[in-house]
C-alpha cells in the first residue's frame, strides 16, 4: 500500500444493519433496512435503505445498539418522541458521555467536561423518577406543573425543582429543534423562575475580615493534617475544595514558587481534568510555601506507618510517599472525600462560633446509647473563602483581570457578582469622591465642610467671634442641651 492509498472503512452486515467503521471505537456510519412502504404513501416498491447516521460509540455493540434504536425511530415515525421522557433523558445523557468521551480522546479535551455530566446525571435522575411513564409527545405543560406541585406538597426546595425543569428543557431542546415538536411544553410552565439567595442566609454564609483574622490565629495554632492544610490553601489561594483536594505533590512547584491546578476531585475519588479556564498557574506565597514544605516532610514520615487492624494483625494500609501523593491526604494516604470534608468543616464552623445547626434530633442507637443529630447548618461553607478572597482582592485594588484569572472563572462578571461582596471602604471612597466632585462644581459658593473634625478644630484653634456661623449655632446647641441636662439632675 503506498502513502497516497487510505484504508478503506470496513462495513458490517448485521441483522439488516450496514455499519461502517470510521474511526475504530470512537466513529461509525449506520444505515438499517427498511420495508416497502408503498401501501402506507411512501415511494418504495421494495426494501431500501435508509439515509446514513453518524454516530460516536466507544465500541461496536454499543453502535449497533444505537443503530437499532435509529430503525425503530424511522419505523414509527416519530424520532424519538414515542419514547418516555424518562428513556429520552437517558438516552440524551448517554449521548453526552459518549460525546465526551470522544472529544477527550480525540483533542485532549473532554468536552462537556466529566463534571457537568456529573451535575447532569443528579438532575437526568429526577426526570426520570417524575415521568416514568409519559411520552415525549404526550407532554404537557400541565404535566409538568402538576409535576412541580407534588414536589412542592412534599417539601422539595425551590432551587431543586427549578434545576430540574431546567434541565428538561434543555434535553426537549433537540426534538423542537429537529422539527419534531413545534414548542418546549416547559416553556409554557409558570411560576418558575430562579430562586434569590435570602439576604439572611448569605450574610450567614460571609466571612469577614475580622472574622478571617481570627481564624487565620486559631489555624495557625493547629497541627497539621490534610484537612487544615486544605484550609489555609482556601485562606491563601481561594482554590475551590475539589481543586485542593485534587492537588498532588507533582503539582507543587517549590523552585519556581507555583502551584499548578490541573483537576478537580469528583465524588467518585476520581481526579477529572480542569476545563481550559479553570487550569490554572497561581503563585505561591512565601508562609504557603514554607508551610507546605513541613507538610510535606510529615508526610513522608507518616505514610508508611499507616497500619489498620485485620484479623488481629496490623496490616500497612497506607501507600509510599512520591510525586503522585495527595498533597491533602487521609489518615491512610488516599485523597479525602469532598462529602466528609464538607461535614467536618460545617462542625468546625459552629464550634467556632461561625455557624450553627439549626435542627437537632436525638435518637437511640442498638445498643442503648442517646446520640444527637444535627441538621440545617447555617453558615460559611469552604466556598465562603473563596468569597471572602474575592471581596479582599478587590479591595485591596487588584485589578479584576487578574482576579479572574486567579479564581479560574470565565468571565469577570462571576468574579464581581457571584463572588465579591461591597467593600465598606470603597463605599467611603464613592462618598468622598462625589463630594469632591460637586464642591469643585460650586466653586466659590461651595458651602465649609461640616463635620464632627471641622467642628472641634474651630472651637479649638479659633476664638468665639470668629466661629462660623454654623459653628456658633451648634455651640450654642450644645451649651442649650447642657444647661437642659444639668436642670434635669
Amino acid at each position: 500500500m503506498t502513502a497516497k492509498q487510505k484504508k478503506k472503512p470496513t462495513v458490517s452486515f448485521i441483522d439488516g444493519i450496514a455499519l461502517r467503521t470510521l474511526k475504530p471505537g470512537k466513529l461509525y456510519s449506520a444505515r438499517v433496512r427498511m420495508d416497502p412502504d408503498v401501501q402506507f404513501g411512501g415511494e418504495h416498491e421494495t426494501w431500501y435503505w435508509s439515509k446514513s447516521r453518524k454516530i460516536e460509540a466507544p465500541s461496536k455493540a454499543k453502535a449497533l445498539e444505537k443503530a437499532e434504536r435509529y430503525r425503530k425511530e424511522l419505523a414509527d415515525g416519530t424520532n424519538g418522541t414515542d419514547l418516555t421522557v424518562a428513556e429520552f433523558a437517558r438516552e440524551w445523557q448517554d449521548g453526552r458521555e459518549e460525546q465526551s468521551r470522544a472529544s477527550l480522546e480525540s483533542t485532549g479535551i473532554a468536552k462537556p467536561s466529566p463534571r457537568t455530566i456529573e451535575r447532569d446525571e443528579i438532575e437526568i435522575q429526577r426526570i426520570e423518577e417524575r415521568f416514568p411513564k409519559v411520552k415525549v409527545r404526550d407532554l404537557t405543560p400541565g404535566r409538568i406543573e402538576k409535576v412541580i406541585a407534588d414536589m412542592r406538597s412534599e417539601g422539595v426546595s425551590e432551587n431543586t425543582i427549578f434545576k430540574m425543569v431546567k434541565k428538561l428543557r434543555h434535553v426537549l431542546s433537540r426534538p423542537v429543534q429537529r422539527g419534531h415538536l413545534e414548542r418546549n411544553p416547559c416553556d409554557l410552565v409558570e411560576g418558575i423562575s430562579e430562586p434569590k439567595v435570602n439576604p439572611v442566609t448569605k450574610a450567614h454564609r460571609r466571612i469577614t475580615e475580622e472574622e478571617a483574622a481570627d481564624f487565620i490565629t486559631w489555624l495557625y495554632g493547629q497541627e497539621l493534617n490534610g484537612k487544615i492544610v486544605a484550609l489555609w490553601l482556601g485562606m491563601t489561594e481561594q482554590i475551590r475544595l475539589g481543586e485542593a483536594l485534587a492537588l498532588r505533590a507533582c503539582d507543587l512547584d517549590f523552585e519556581k514558587n507555583a502551584i499548578h491546578i490541573r483537576g478537580t476531585l469528583n465524588k467518585k475519588g476520581e481526579i477529572v481534568p480542569a476545563k481550559a479556564d479553570s487550569g490554572r498557574t497561581l503563585a505561591m506565597g512565601s508562609f504557603l510555601k514554607g508551610l507546605l514544605l513541613a507538610w510535606i516532610e510529615i508526610q513522608k514520615e507518616q505514610f508508611p506507618h499507616m497500619v489498620k487492624k485485620w484479623r488481629r494483625t496490623k496490616v500497612p494500609c497506607g501507600r509510599e510517599w512520591d510525586e503522585t501523593a495527595p498533597v491533602c491526604s487521609s489518615y491512610y494516604g488516599t485523597h479525602i472525600n469532598s462529602d466528609n470534608y464538607g461535614r467536618w468543616m460545617r462542625s468546625l464552623m459552629a464550634e467556632r462560633g461561625l455557624g450553627e445547626y439549626t435542627e437537632r434530633e436525638e435518637w437511640v442507637d442498638s445498643r442503648g446509647i442517646v446520640r444527637e443529630r444535627l441538621g440545617g447548618y447555617v453558615g460559611p461553607s469552604y466556598k465562603s473563602l473563596r468569597s471572602f478572597g474575592a471581596t479582599y482582592l478587590i479591595g485591596e485594588n487588584v485589578d479584576v483581570k487578574t482576579a479572574q484569572d486567579h479564581f479560574g472563572h470565565k468571565k469577570s462578571s462571576t468574579t464581581l457578582e457571584l463572588y465579591a461582596e461591597s467593600v465598606p471602604k470603597h463605599e467611603r471612597e464613592v462618598a468622598k469622591t462625589m463630594d469632591s466632585f460637586v464642591k469643585t462644581a460650586l466653586g466659590e459658593e461651595a458651602p465649609e465642610e461640616r463635620s464632627l473634625e471641622a467642628f472641634r478644630d474651630a472651637i479649638v484653634t479659633q476664638p468665639p467671634d470668629e466661629w462660623p456661623d454654623w459653628v456658633r449655632e451648634l455651640a450654642e446647641l450644645a451649651s442649650a442641651k447642657s444647661g437642659i441636662a444639668e436642670a434635669r439632675t
